[in-house]
Formats: C-alpha cells, structure tokens, sequence
C-alpha cells in the first residue's frame, strides 16, 4: 500500500476468480481518490503485484508485476483506468 494522501492510496495484490487451486490469480491494482476505489490497469493478464512505492516527484505510485513463474518483474507507473 502506498499513501500519497486521504486521497490518493494505492493497493496492490492478486484476483482469483474462482477456486485458487484451479484458477489463474489476475494482478489486482486500485487506487482510493477520497471517495472511491478505481481499478488501474496492468499490462499483464495474471500474476500479482507484489510491491508499491512512491514515485520520486511524489506523483502516483509505481508498481512491481510479477508473473508466475517469470524470474523478471515489469516494473510500471500506476495510472488509473
């Protein structure tokens, strides 16, 4: 989770849709702009987001997808969908 301000949180994690035994999690990032939560968008279709900081310039926050399996995470600027 990143705080930027009472509006500006950002969430990071995973979706499993179904049974986690059978389905393929989906990374899950939103965002709370003070009155509601937002899906931002990923640029992958499964995997997590297992980390969020702040951006130097103290815009949105930037977030970590890691793939299952990849040994490499893509590194992202969070913007809301």
């Amino acid at each position: 989770m990143v705080v930027a301000g009472p509006d500006d949180i950002w969430v990071g994690g995973e979706e499993v849709p179904g049974s986690p035994i059978y389905d393929t999690p989906s990374p899950l990032l939103a965002q709370w702009n003070g009155t509601s939560w937002t899906a931002a968008s990923v640029p992958v279709s499964y995997g997590t987001v297992p980390s969020l900081t702040a951006a130097p310039d103290g815009q949105p926050a930037w977030a970590a997808v890691a793939p299952y399996g990849a040994v490499n995470a893509l590194v992202q600027r969070a913007t809301p969908s």
